[in-house]
Formats: C-alpha cells, sequence, structure tokens
C-alpha cells in the first residue's frame, strides 16, 4: 500500500506542477485572475456548483482550478512545495498540522458530513445494517487509515464495539471482508459502482445524481456519532489576493452554505 500511494503521490505530482486539467478549471478562458483550490475529493460535486456561481457573480475576470484528491495526498503535496491559496480537506487534523507548520494562520469549519453504506443495487447482498458487513462472501471497499474517511470508518467500528452494535467475532469477519482500502473515497464509490465490491463505507455526500439508480444509500446510527469536519483556509502567500478572499467568504456565505446543503452537507 505504501508503495502505491508513493506512485500515486508521485502522479498527482506531476499533474499539479503541470498545472491543474482542463476538466477541473471553471472559468472562461478569457478570465485573468486565477484562484488555486486544494480540495477533498468529497467536496468535489459541490466546489464544482461553488466556483460557477462564483463566476457568474464576477464575470470572466477570475478562473478558479481544483485539485479534488485524498486530503492527506494534498496535504503532502503542499508539504513538498506544490502551490495553492485554498485548502480545504476532510479532517481538521490535517490542517492544524499545516497550521503549526506556518502554512497558514487561521481557518474555518465550513461544513459537516457524515458516513453511509453506499450498496450496488446488483449485488446479491441486500445490506441492511453494520452486522451487514459481517456476511459471508461480501466484498468491501473502505478507505486506508491514513485518509480521512478511512480513520472515520475505524473509529466507526471501535464505537459499534463498544455500543455493543457488533461483538468481536462481527469485527474479524468485516475485517476478513474488506477487499480494498483506498486512498481517495471517490475511488472507493467507483468500486461499488462498477459492482467490483458489493458495499462501500462513503459519505453521505458521495451519493449524488451520477449513481441514482446504481447505488443505495444505507444509513448506520453509529454513523451519527462520527462527524466529519471539513475546514477551509487561505494559505500563507494568498491572504492578501482580493479574489482569493471573494471566493473563501463566498464559501463560508449563506448562499454558499446554501449551496452545500443541495449537496447534503451539514452546515451550521
Amino acid at each position: 500500500m505504501k508503495k502505491i500511494y508513493l506512485l500515486l503521490l508521485a502522479m498527482v505530482m506531476m499533474y499539479v506542477f503541470a498545472g491543474c486539467g482542463k476538466g477541473d478549471e471553471i472559468a472562461a478562458e478569457s478570465g485573468s485572475e486565477r484562484i488555486t483550490v486544494f480540495a477533498a475529493a468529497s467536496l468535489s460535486e459541490s466546489f464544482t456548483e461553488l466556483a460557477k456561481e462564483f463566476k457568474k457573480k464576477e464575470g470572466n475576470n477570475v478562473k478558479v482550478e481544483f485539485n479534488f484528491a485524498g486530503s492527506q495526498t494534498l496535504k503532502t503535496l503542499l508539504e513538498n512545495g506544490a502551490k495553492a491559496d485554498i485548502y480545504a480537506p476532510a479532517e481538521i487534523s490535517f490542517i492544524d498540522e499545516l497550521k503549526n507548520k506556518g502554512f497558514l494562520n487561521d481557518y474555518k469549519v465550513l461544513a459537516k458530513n457524515k458516513l453511509v453504506l453506499a450498496n450496488n443495487i446488483r449485488s446479491k447482498y441486500d445490506v441492511k445494517d453494520l452486522k451487514s458487513l459481517a456476511s459471508r462472501g461480501i466484498r468491501i471497499a473502505v478507505g486506508d487509515k491514513t485518509v480521512p474517511v478511512g480513520k472515520y470508518w475505524i473509529k466507526a467500528l471501535e464505537r459499534a464495539l463498544e455500543d455493543d452494535v457488533i461483538d468481536e467475532e462481527d469485527m474479524q469477519l468485516i475485517e476478513g471482508n474488506i477487499k480494498t482500502r483506498e486512498l481517495n473515497v471517490k475511488d472507493i464509490v467507483s468500486k461499488v459502482y462498477l459492482n467490483e465490491v458489493d458495499v462501500g463505507v462513503v459519505y453521505a455526500t458521495d451519493l449524488t445524481e451520477a449513481n441514482t439508480g446504481k447505488l443505495k444509500a444505507v444509513e448506520v446510527a453509529v454513523f451519527d456519532k462520527i462527524i466529519a469536519s471539513y475546514p477551509i483556509a487561505i494559505l500563507n502567500g494568498s491572504e492578501d489576493r482580493d479574489y482569493v478572499k471573494r471566493f473563501y467568504g463566498y464559501v463560508l456565505s449563506d448562499e454558499g452554505k446554501k449551496l452545500l446543503q443541495k449537496h447534503k452537507f451539514i452546515v451550521d
């Protein structure tokens, strides 16, 4: 897994230093100001729409370019010299680490999220709850322990054991049924969508119009006790850039919060 992670990181770094791809650029070619945002993969749909709405307000004067990836991968890229104006991971600890290293001065929590089980409707396993994951032969995809969705999964499993939702035998069976540990939540969604696994542990926001009819969300009570917080920060060196501050403010505005709610995020 470590070798795979390093290979993926190298590929992403090549992509970043070469410039963001056209698919992640939300603006007209005539835009004169460029904002680069490193954001958790689970923010891809919501942030893409936020950028489109922001451009409508600002006209053709600005481009918003995204690098959507695992929060840990993005953090490592920044630590290794990649340039960005805004960082929005899916866990506060990553942004705290960067703050302690002098990459940013402050941050705010823009939204919250929670885990769900995404079950492929073609699977022979009709997942009902956490205990369903202990079924013989079921194939599960989760996040790697280095990324937020994987960390939240571990916490949820431990909490379920504490609350007697599952027992030690269930825990061992569930662990044995995990077939892949991904570095990006969208890769988990893809595995379930393609029926390479029967079920994946993803965020509620990952069940979108694009996978409606292929996946069903299964809510688990213990997941309500493990809430993911999404912080956002302007990185040092970009604090005085007008359009960076405007986009940051727009994401945190009432209008921005409504768009985040539309994509199933929890906002205050």
